[in-house]
């Protein structure tokens, strides 16, 4: 069983009432005419939306409760980009659903129409996603032509927790919405970054309709580094209330969590207990081990023996996964919960969602924000994704931090045991955490033209995760391959001596740094003036990144995860040199809020004898950062690379 049907199993039940039969559908009367005003109302737009109708019909049938999807869209193209991007329009099917009825019309300026029905629907084959894409083909588009596309699709209801967004890429002129129901299910909705709100109206006392209207929809240009996502205008809406049955409350986070606790910890056998105790016993666990240390062999033990796969006819029962060697997302989280609850570990269940795709608000309980779990440990305040294999305790994937999500605990009322949930908030992992240290040490070949140099790359968190569990797995050669890539990415013409990684394994991810060391020779780094020899100190860091400013700024910056760099450069000079440019190595920048230092570049020179010792200091302690203090923010961001073009001056030192 999936763990979409796990998560809503009991939950939802629309009774199918004694109605006469299937009523009369909205699409069966509704008429796609042509929006074609002659105003535009942005001249800088590639295109835009003249109209656009989405309506969701639910449909009490003898074969099931469904969901009619109306979509309607006529816009207008200012392009040639966007004539390549109009001329196929695609209908979005999946094998739960079907198409009704559809079709698709091209507006010349001088009122010429090219009209194509469903029987002109074509079909293609993706071999990348194995998927199967149904479209019109629309020739002949010319700047300022209309393009209207209609089509309404016949599906499985959708009324858990639907989310949608009403503002995009293109300006809209006017969105309309509109949920239809039978007249005993009602619905709620809640409007996010925008005033606009529903109507409701009784359809001759027998249906709901629900209706939002938005007009003049500005264009939302993505930028980088920007929460597009949870800027954009939009609203979520679910089945709320049965009138017929008295029923309320559909979607309840306080059933998800009984439910999903009696579905994680329920019917577990004899053999599953005998599979999980041997399981366990191979972990090497300890009384005297810490917590910590626990949690981690117990999370090895099973990574290392289970891989996760979504394979169709993948068990969920304990004994079969174990035995089998692979699970489902689902069934690898099952597995680690009960293995934790074995050990007698205090754990959580955590259901959350990537927060670039929605966000749980605790007014407003959606099952569209249940996707993915976490398993929380309340003693080291830690968590543990259960179905991926790179990422250990400690360490989850960023787009699940920084957002709220579904805390499902144990609790015993009396003899009776099930799961109590409360929305919080998933904290993002501290700076100090997320790693990218240097450690550079440069001395001059006799000649002096070329140096000699130790490098030093010290990676924790999300720098490391991408491949420290699997080095340990690799060949030599590709791990040699791998190192002159990472290497060559700072110092492109190096000559590498010798090279190594360290706590490059899966027992180190989150709790030891990997390590990167190499000494090679290069000669790109140096130029000669005159007498004097120039070092470009800078590049020893490595290229950065440089936010230029040509056009303005129009959305927060949202970064994806906090980080810090501490980067110690050693240079020697050579005998019969000087340094000339000492101040130029000092660099600070800072950004600062409520008093508080949230970001920092800092370069702090300093000369131990024969050398010079540069140490730098970058961190990013706040990923959101308004309009407003973007400026603050640029600086701090590229006073590295200011860094990066210093040159060292050393003054030859006349006799």
């Amino acid at each position: 069983m999936s763990k979409q049907h796990l998560l809503i199993a009991g939950l939802i039940m629309v009774r199918v009432l004694a109605c006469a039969g299937q009523e009369d559908l909205f699409y069966k009367t509704y008429k796609p005419e042509v929006h074609t005003p002659g105003i535009r109302q942005d001249p800088d737009s590639e295109m835009e939306i003249i109209r656009l109708t989405e309506v969701f019909e639910y449909s009490i049938e003898e074969d099931g409760f469904f969901e009619y999807y109306l979509y309607h869209q006529t816009e207008q193209i200012h392009s040639a980009k966007q004539l390549e991007q109009s001329n196929k329009k695609y209908i979005p099917l999946n094998g739960e659903s079907s198409l009704v009825e559809a079709s698709a019309r091209v507006i010349k300026e001088n009122g010429k129409e090219l009209v194509l029905a469903q029987s002109d629907i074509l079909t293609s084959y993706d071999e990348e996603d194995g998927q199967t894409y149904k479209y019109f083909a629309l020739e002949g588009l010319e700047l300022g032509n209309y393009v209207d596309v209609y089509y309404v699709v016949k599906r499985s209801s959708h009324h858990r927790g639907v989310s949608k967004y009403f503002q995009g890429a293109h300006p809209i002129q006017e969105y309309r919405f509109e949920v239809i129901s039978p007249g005993h299910l009602l619905f709620a909705f809640k409007v996010y970054n925008d005033t606009s709100g529903f109507s409701h109206q009784l359809m001759d006392e027998e249906k709901n309709r629900y209706t939002l209207v938005a007009e003049s929809v500005p264009a939302l240009i993505e930028e980088d580094m920007a929460p597009y996502n949870r800027l954009r205008k939009q609203f979520v809406f679910k089945l709320n209330e049965n009138t017929a049955t008295n029923k309320n409350d559909f979607i309840s986070f306080g059933e998800v969590s009984q439910n999903m606790y009696r579905n994680m910890y329920g019917e577990i056998s004899k053999q599953d207990l005998k599979a999980m105790n041997k399981l366990m016993g191979s972990a090497g666990v300890e009384a005297p081990d810490e917590l910590e240390s626990k949690i981690r062999k117990l999370e090895y033990a099973v990574k290392e023996n289970v891989n996760v796969s979504e394979a169709n006819g993948v068990s969920s029962d304990i004994a079969d996964m174990i035995g089998d060697r692979q699970a489902s997302s689902y069934g690898m989280t099952r597995l680690m919960l009960n293995i934790f609850k074995l050990a007698g570990i205090e754990h959580e269940i955590v259901i959350t969602s990537d927060r670039d795709e929605a966000f749980m608000d605790a007014d407003f309980e959606s099952y569209h924000t249940l996707q993915d779990y976490l398993v929380y440990f309340p003693g080291p305040d830690k968590y543990l994704v259960p179905d991926r294999y790179e990422f250990r305790f400690g360490l989850v994937p960023y787009v699940l931090t920084d957002t709220k999500g579904l805390f499902v605990r144990e609790v015993t009322v009396g003899s009776f045991t099930t799961g109590l949930g409360e929305v919080k908030y998933i904290e993002p992992m501290d700076y100090e955490d997320i790693a990218h240290d240097h450690v550079v040490q440069v001395s001059f070949a006799e000649d002096l033209g070329s140096v000699d140099l130790y490098f030093e790359q010290i990676s924790t968190g999300y720098y490391a995760v991408g491949f420290q569990a699997y080095l340990d797995k690799l060949d030599l050669e590709i791990k040699e391959e791998l190192a002159g890539d990472m290497i060559r990415s700072y110092y492109n013409d190096i000559t590498i001596r010798d090279w190594e990684f360290r706590n490059g394994n899966a027992q180190s991810v989150g709790r030891d740094p990997l390590v990167l060391a190499c000494h090679g020779n290069t000669s790109e780094l140096i130029e000669f003036a005159g007498n004097n020899l120039l070092l470009r100190v800078g590049d020893l860091i490595g290229p950065q990144v440089e936010i230029y400013s040509e056009d303005e700024r129009r959305l927060p910056i949202y970064d994806i995860y906090k980080r810090s760099f501490d980067r110690i450069l050693e240079v020697e000079i050579p005998d019969g040199y000087k340094v000339r440019n000492m101040d130029d190595l000092k660099m600070s920048a800072e950004f600062v809020r409520d008093g508080r230092q949230l970001m920092l570049f800092e370069s702090i020179p300093r000369q131990e004898g024969n050398r010079i010792i540069i140490d730098l200091n970058e961190f990013y302690d706040q990923m959101y950062v308004e309009l407003d203090e973007y400026a603050e923010y640029r600086h701090v961001v590229n006073s590295a690379a200011d860094f990066n073009k210093v040159k060292l001056i050393l003054e030859k030192v006349m006799p």
